[in-house]
């Protein structure tokens, strides 16, 4: 008897339209929210600026401007069991701690129904294209542009300014006296990688401290 309701129940459902949502990114979390709404039987769709999945932790040589990118000698600093997807174990030969489409605009549909009218176009094109969903997810990441500070003496400053943003690894900085100003995640990842090939022991400073000098 369960079972004849189940497919019943099974076949009902099978026959209702699926809530159709937008994804705004495929980053790691990205990809998460994307599977979740697949196992809810929802219809995501994704919008990707760049060629590629894995957001920030799609390592490039290359410096993008308005793109996150890890370290070339990242390491993640939370574990691969806490990390993994649930039904995509990471296999155990990994280390515990392992290494490393365009939106114009989101705005509330006129139906006046709770979905939204979003225009979109594909980088190098200028076709727009319109379509509306139920719900959107915005998960575009917060590292994509650089908080540079305004120190008053940064102009007077005659060697080379870099933000971790751009930074992809030590090289160019062997036997090189370094100032890194933050101690956040960068900075203190930057400050341990540098310190293995600098002049002298890497410096780190607070943003507070640098305005006085």
């Amino acid at each position: 008897m369960y079972l004849a309701i189940q497919r019943e129940i099974d076949s009902k459902l099978d026959g209702m339209a699926k809530t159709k949502l937008l994804v705004i990114g495929a980053g790691a979390s990205d990809l998460t929210a994307i599977k979740r709404c697949l196992d809810e039987g929802l219809e995501p769709v994704c919008f990707e600026r760049s060629s590629y999945v894995g957001g920030l932790w799609h390592y490039t040589d290359e410096v993008e401007e308005g793109q996150a990118c890890v370290m070339k000698s990242t390491v993640a600093n939370t574990s691969k069991e806490m990390m993994c997807y649930s039904d995509f174990p990471i296999p155990a030969e990994f280390a515990m701690y392992m290494r490393n489409t365009k939106v114009m605009s989101v705005k509330p549909s006129k139906s006046g129904k709770g979905k939204w009218d979003v225009v979109s176009k594909s980088n190098g094109s200028a076709d727009t294209h319109f379509h509306t969903y139920e719900a959107v997810l915005v998960c575009t990441g917060n590292h994509s542009d650089k908080n540079i500070p305004d120190f008053p003496w940064l102009d007077k400053f005659m060697g080379k300014i870099i933000h971790t943003h751009d930074f992809k690894d030590f090289h160019d900085y062997e036997d090189k006296h370094v100032l890194v100003i933050g101690i956040g995640n960068s900075g203190v990842y930057v400050a341990t990688e540098l310190s293995k090939v600098t002049l002298q022991e890497t410096k780190i400073e607070s943003a507070l401290s640098c305005l006085d000098m």
